[in-house]
């Protein structure tokens, strides 16, 4: 992972249970804060995945599991394969630092985590901003109803 010099702290919570009994894994960009101090769109950072902890620039949740993912977004009628994928549930930015590269070292660092686990796949769990959904369709990430999903390279 490329160093971040600006980020103050970088911490991992993980074996966080999250509806429906997943495992999942929140990765915090600066101090611990409570949850409920965050100024992040409260959709995002919505009661079932606060955890009370979140913060003080961002935070990402995920977890790897089995997802189908399509064979091809451009025509769904070929099928899907299961696939070990990384599943990105939320992730937000303070509104303070947006726009200062932090969603883009947590969507390099979900990428890291994929390769690790060897995952075939990132898939982003309803992305509804268009302006997330544009920088991530620039990167090669393809739209799949709300969700984007980027397959990765063998």
């Amino acid at each position: 992972m490329p160093p971040f010099e600006i980020i103050s702290n970088v911490d991992l919570i993980e074996k966080l249970i999250s509806p429906p009994g997943r495992i999942v894994s929140r990765l915090i960009l600066g101090d611990k804060m409570p949850a409920n101090k965050s100024e992040i769109d409260k959709s995002i950072l919505d009661p079932a995945r606060r955890y009370h902890i979140s913060g003080s620039i961002g935070f990402m949740d995920y977890y790897t599991g089995l997802k189908p993912i399509p064979i091809s977004v451009k025509d769904i009628a070929e099928g899907a394969e299961t696939l070990l994928s990384l599943v990105v549930l939320s992730a937000g930015v303070e509104p303070e630092y947006e726009g200062k590269g932090y969603f883009k070292f947590m969507m390099e660092y979900a990428t890291q985590v994929a390769v690790e686990k060897k995952c075939s796949a990132i898939w982003l769990d309803t992305i509804l901003d268009p302006r997330i959904r544009e920088w991530e369709e620039k990167i090669g990430y393809a739209p799949f109803y709300e969700h984007l999903i980027l397959r990765l390279k063998p």
